[in-house]
């Protein structure tokens, strides 16, 4: 799975305790196999996946 293929997307979460949007993805620039989904491979490309969520509106990233 790379950037290419499968493009990044954030999924928000509608909040009223803050201002603000929450949202949640995985994890950007991801490498290695899944430990989720059998014979999944992960070869994200940081950069493109950074500039896909900074055009989403992210404005800040926490682990």
């Amino acid at each position: 799975m790379t950037s290419q293929s499968s493009p990044i997307r954030v999924d928000w979460v509608p909040v009223s305790l803050w201002p603000g949007r929450l949202g949640l993805t995985f994890a950007p620039g991801k490498k290695g196999g899944s430990l989720i989904q059998a014979g999944v491979v992960h070869d994200r490309d940081l950069q493109a996946d950074l500039q896909a969520l900074v055009a989403a509106g992210v404005e800040v990233i926490a682990p």
